[in-house]
């Protein structure tokens, strides 16, 4: 079987993770497998193919629409992405593409525009999508924060501070418009996930599958604790907490919590002694906040670690990982975590109560950091209960959660479908860039008034500039600049951007 599986990354990200892990298992089981990526970032492969087949004026317009309607434009509900993919790459000019058999999508944002899944859909292949957030079914966020407007339209976004252009709305109907009686078929790591995606409006009524991520067990395994944390200066009688993010300043992460449960954690008196006397360390891997920082515990920050075998012995040198995620699907870190025979102490959000129980570790409600401070202080004073979890942890993942388990659940489901397919129906090209054009048009004015001062105000309110009758003519400017349809005129509303720009500039110098 001919398989193409595509994400945004490589190997960056718990996404890239999965995928790249599910795409060695199926080329390992014999299957001809391409790997398809906007980005790479490990050694050459000649079954990873990055695709770069993008329209540079539209990625211009699209970084411009991200950082202006997304990125600058966020309320304090999240910090977790909210993204608009505009430009898309060409999927028509990749063979390894349209000769598979199966077609598996995982983690696509900035990488496939609804254009792009046009011209996948319209190969007519079975089309298995993978789930790794919320992202494929809402209008932009990547994780909803309480809000349920995915199930009816996204309506009145509460991520985004402005949004005239109501960009979360058009992008689900889009989306809708895209899908419409199209077979495809939904998988998704955890049943929490499962269970969003039935209830959205997109993908109700559609085929959902749970397939769990899978791990290389060979690799993610015990090792001598003793001899792990002396690789990171750590002394063995040491009891090693850990917890990381890439980011551990993204708030659904929980790192805020998890600060006030390590401070609640301090007033138990044992657990504060073994910390003043720097019996206990916290292991914290990616970019540590600040609130992390100012933890009166003995820290060891390790960055970014790349590869799997360091990342193993990681997690032998630790006795208990912490996973405060108030929002999360199946984590890849709890599942190596478990591997390695480190129990995990977290709130029972998304896919970790799925894992995560009394016999293997310990689960507390969501957001109580109290209840999560006692589960802490259990842990750290109880070490034959931790070896006792552990052990357990291990087993569990051993029996349902191996890479060869992943592989052999997708293969049932790819053949199933292939098999079942009948003729597919060829649906009209649909311009889903006209969605869009006024969110592009918005982007492109706030990059004229932010980055060329076209309209600021001047700190002197009688400033001769701002009486120059010239300034109407760069307002007619900006209004023909805007009136231009970025998706069909790509290089037309570039032009007159560089245009506007010129008369600008030219009026500044008084020419």
């Amino acid at each position: 079987m001919k398989i193409a599986i595509l994400n945004t990354y490589e190997q960056m990200g718990g996404a890239a993770k999965a995928a790249y892990r599910l795409f060695l298992g199926l080329r390992e089981a014999g299957h001809d497998t391409a790997y398809l990526v906007r980005t790479r970032s490990g050694k050459p492969d000649p079954d990873i193919v990055q695709m770069d087949a993008f329209n540079r004026s539209l990625l211009a317009i699209d970084k411009l629409m991200q950082r202006y309607y997304a990125t600058l434009n966020r309320t304090p509900v999240s910090n977790t992405p909210f993204t608009i993919t505009y430009a898309g790459v060409n999927t028509t000019l990749t063979p390894r593409l349209q000769e598979a058999d199966i077609v598996n999508l995982h983690w696509i944002e900035k990488f496939l525009s609804l254009q792009s899944l046009q011209q996948i859909l319209a190969l007519g292949k079975p089309v298995v999508w993978t789930l790794h957030d919320e992202k494929p079914f809402t209008g932009g966020c990547h994780y909803t924060s309480g809000c349920e407007a995915f199930r009816e339209d996204c309506g009145e976004c509460p991520q985004l501070k402005y949004d005239p252009y109501r960009v979360a709305r058009k992008t689900l109907e889009a989306k809708l418009e895209l899908l419409k009686e199209v077979d495809l078929t939904i998988v998704t790591p955890s049943r929490w996930l499962a269970e969003r995606a039935a209830s959205s409006a997109l993908f109700r009524g559609r085929r959902i599958e749970v397939v769990p991520n899978g791990v290389d067990t060979e690799i993610y395994r015990p090792m001598d604790k003793g001899s792990s944390k002396a690789v990171f200066g750590i002394d063995s009688e040491t009891v090693v907490l850990q917890f990381g993010a890439q980011d551990t300043r993204e708030k659904r992460k929980g790192f805020a919590s998890l600060v006030e449960a390590i401070d609640i954690a301090l007033e138990d008196e044992t657990f504060a002694k073994m910390a003043k006397e720097g019996k206990i360390v916290v292991l914290c891997v990616g970019e540590p906040s600040g609130e992390i920082e100012a933890l009166p515990i003995e820290k060891i920050s390790t960055g970014y670690i790349d590869g799997d075998e360091k990342m193993a012995r990681l997690y032998d040198a630790t006795d208990l990982f912490v996973l405060p995620s108030l929002e999360d699907n199946l984590p890849n870190t709890m599942l190596e975590s478990m591997a390695c025979g480190t129990p995990v102490v977290g709130y029972a959000s998304g896919g970790i109560a799925e894992v995560v129980d009394e016999d293997n570790g310990r689960t507390v409600p969501t957001g109580d950091s109290r209840a999560l401070a006692g589960a802490i202080v259990e842990m750290v004073l109880n070490e034959q209960s931790r070896k006792e979890c552990g052990k357990r942890a291990r087993e569990l993942v051993v029996s349902r959660y191996k890479i060869s388990d992943q592989v052999e659940r997708y293969l049932e489901l790819f053949r199933e479908i292939s098999e079942a397919r009948g003729e597919s129906r060829k649906k009209k090209d649909e311009d889903f860039g006209r969605h869009f054009d006024c969110v592009a048009g918005y982007a492109l004015r706030m990059e004229a008034k932010r980055n060329n001062h076209l309209f600021r105000e001047e700190k002197a309110p009688e400033s001769e500039e701002r009486k120059d009758p010239r300034l109407s003519e760069l307002l007619s400017s900006l209004e023909r600049l805007c009136a231009v349809r970025v998706w069909k005129h790509p290089l037309k509303k570039l032009e007159a951007y560089r245009e506007l720009l010129a008369l600008y500039h030219r009026i500044k110098n008084g020419v």
